[in-house]
Formats: structure tokens, C-alpha cells, sequence
């Protein structure tokens, strides 16, 4: 896994601040809310740290019990490192202490994959293969058979606080997706993601899983 991170393009340390919720008071210095970052994972039975996306040195994780329990469901046999991307705490000896795992990955771009940073929702499925973005412009999708991701299509938005977000396409072929606050794993890789994601599309429901971007 570490070559995954090898070639990958410089991104700043700290991608972006999600909000006050759980702010850590740190010696000297105002409330620290979490803060979105990603990067390479490594973790062994005494500790873990991150090398965040395009930096040139790790960062020491505080490992948290449900980090330690999501990387030993996911890693494959022997597998000492994987990509994650969470939002974190700066703590007062410079190390980061996890709020939540956005997704983790043994498969997939790592760093190289910029596909969140222009998009609020990112959705996809398999069998068959399926993916959505939510962005600025719309709804775009690309099925199975299709080489590229169609045109952005207008939409609107309906959300159920702590229930669910649904987006449903305003012209074209009608589209449907719900994202819930429910864990998924994809089936094929084992890959989490903090969402469960369902497209509903000429009547059919596909299911599969999403993650939030950093879009709005």
C-alpha cells in the first residue's frame, strides 16, 4: 500500500474544516474543531500514525478503538496500511485524535482520487456498477456500458436530519439517490464507507455505498 502514496500529487495537510461539533481546548490556544484529512494509514499492534496527502512527514494517531477495529476488518492478511480519509482533532503533542472514518480503503486511488474535493455526495454500487456524483451543477452518473459520466443534471435536494438526504434529478432520465447514515461495505473489496447509498432509476432500486465530499 505505501507505493499508493508514493506518486502522489502535493494536497494540504488539512483539506477542510467540517465544523465546532466536539472541539478539544488545547493549552494556549482557542477551541480546535475536527478537520478533515487523508491519507496513508499505518498501524501495528502498539501504534498508528498517518501520512497525510502530499506531506513529507507522519503524524501520530491516538488509536481509538473503533479505528483499530474498522483497519483489522478491512486490511487483508499481512496488510500493515491503508488509505483513510477522517475527520480528526489536533491534540497538544501535535498528534490527531479521530472523530469520525469518512472511508477506508484497500482499493481505489488513494490520494489521487480529487473526485471528492468538487463534489458534496459520492455514491457508487456494484452488480451491476453504478456511480453518482452530487455537485455544484447537479446529478451526473455513469452505468455500467458507459465510458464517461453524463452531463450534470438539475436537481433538488430533500433531507430528514439524522435520517437521510435524498437528491432527485429535475429533467432527462429520472434519477433518485438516497443517502443514509448507515455503515456499508462493498462487497467486492471490503472498502467502508460512512454512508449506504440506494439509486432509484426507471422504478428499480440499486443499492451500494457513498461518502461525503468537501462541497457544501
Amino acid at each position: 500500500m505505501s507505493s499508493m502514496c508514493a506518486k502522489l500529487p502535493r494536497i494540504s495537510l488539512f483539506l477542510v474544516v467540517l465544523g465546532t461539533v466536539g472541539c478539544a481546548v488545547l493549552p494556549g490556544r482557542d477551541a480546535q474543531p475536527p478537520q478533515r484529512i487523508a491519507g496513508l494509514l499505518e498501524m501495528d499492534s502498539n501504534n498508528a500514525s498517518l501520512m497525510p496527502c502530499g506531506a513529507k512527514e507522519a503524524v501520530s494517531i491516538n488509536k481509538a478503538t473503533a479505528l483499530q477495529a474498522l483497519f483489522v476488518k478491512i486490511a487483508q492478511p499481512g496488510q500493515t496500511a491503508l488509505f483513510v480519509d477522517m475527520t480528526a482533532r489536533p491534540l497538544a503533542d501535535g498528534g490527531l485524535e479521530p472523530v469520525e472514518i469518512i472511508r477506508m480503503q484497500t482499493t481505489g486511488r488513494g490520494c489521487a482520487d480529487d473526485v471528492h474535493a468538487a463534489n458534496q455526495w459520492v455514491a457508487r454500487g456494484e452488480g451491476p456498477d453504478w456511480r453518482v456524483l452530487v455537485g455544484a451543477q447537479g446529478m451526473q452518473w455513469q452505468e455500467k456500458g458507459m465510458d464517461n459520466l453524463g452531463k450534470p443534471v438539475p436537481l433538488i435536494s430533500e433531507e430528514v436530519p439524522g435520517v437521510s438526504v435524498s437528491f432527485q434529478t429535475l429533467s432527462g432520465n429520472a434519477r433518485e439517490l438516497w443517502v443514509s447514515p448507515e455503515d456499508c461495505f462493498a462487497r467486492s473489496s471490503g472498502d467502508y464507507y460512512h454512508r449506504t447509498a440506494r439509486l432509484i432509476r426507471n422504478g428499480e432500486t440499486l443499492t451500494g455505498c457513498a461518502y461525503r465530499g468537501l462541497l457544501p
